[in-house]
C-alpha cells in the first residue's frame, strides 16, 4: 500500500475514531442527566481572573425543573434573583432597583443550569463532549463546535449519592481564559416543588431593562 493511500487511511481511522469517542460521551452525559426530573441544592460559586487569582465568590440557592423552569438566588451582599420559564430569564438586582429581562440563546450565561432541563440533547448538540478523569467521578468537558458561544469550555462533574448521580460541580471557562467554579452542595433529587417558587411579582418603581430581540 503507497505511504500516501496508508496516511489517508490512517488518518481517516482516527477522525473516525475520535467521532466515535465524542459521540459515546455525549450519550453518556445524556444518561446521567435523563433521570433528573427537578434539583435543588445549595451552590458557592468562585469566578477567577486568568490567572487563578479569585475575584470574586457568592453563595446562594438554586431550584431547576426539566421543564426548563429554573430559580437562582445569589445571597447579600451580592443580592440577586434569576426567574426564568424556560423561554426568558429575569434577573433582578435589588441594590440597583432593575430587573433585566432577557431571551435564552447560546449567549446567555445561565445555559450551563438548562443541562438539567428538557433541553440537555439540543444544547449538548452544538458542542464537543469528551469525558475527562475527575477521580472516581464521572466528569464530562463541552466544547463548542461554532463560535459566539458564551463559554469556551464548560466541565460537569457528578457524584453519586443515595439519589444517584448528582451535579457537584460546573467549571465554565470563558475567551478571556477566566473560569467560573460552582460547587453544588447537599443537592437533591426529584422532590415535590411548590410551583410558586418559579414565580416573580415585579417589584414597583423599578427600572425594567428589556434586552429581548
Amino acid at each position: 500500500m503507497p505511504f500516501l493511500f496508508r496516511f489517508y487511511v490512517t488518518l481517516g481511522i482516527l477522525f473516525s475514531s475520535s467521532f466515535s469517542v465524542a459521540e459515546d460521551s455525549a450519550t453518556q452525559l445524556l444518561a446521567l442527566l435523563k433521570p433528573i426530573d427537578n434539583l435543588s441544592a445549595n451552590f458557592q460559586q468562585e469566578s477567577l481572573d486568568k490567572n487563578e487569582k479569585l475575584l470574586q465568590k457568592q453563595i446562594g440557592r438554586f431550584v431547576v425543573k426539566r421543564s426548563g423552569e429554573f430559580f437562582w438566588y445569589v445571597n447579600p451582599p451580592y443580592e440577586q434573583h434569576i426567574f426564568s420559564d424556560g423561554g426568558v430569564v429575569k434577573i433582578y438586582d435589588p441594590d440597583l432597583e432593575q430587573l433585566t429581562i432577557k431571551s435564552i440563546d447560546q449567549k446567555t450565561q445561565m445555559i450551563p443550569l438548562l443541562l438539567f432541563s428538557d433541553n440537555a440533547q439540543k444544547i449538548i448538540e452544538q458542542y464537543t463532549v469528551n469525558q475527562i478523569k475527575e477521580g472516581k467521578n464521572p466528569a464530562f468537558e463541552l466544547i463548542p463546535i461554532t463560535n459566539g458561544h458564551f463559554f469556551d469550555r464548560l466541565i460537569v462533574v457528578f457524584l453519586l449519592n443515595p439519589d444517584g448521580h448528582v451535579p457537584q460541580r460546573l467549571e465554565i471557562t470563558d475567551s478571556l481564559k477566566q473560569k467560573t467554579r460552582v460547587h453544588f452542595d447537599n443537592a437533591v433529587l426529584n422532590q415535590p416543588l411548590d410551583p410558586g417558587v418559579f414565580m416573580f411579582s415585579i417589584p414597583e418603581g423599578i427600572d425594567v431593562i428589556d434586552e429581548r430581540h
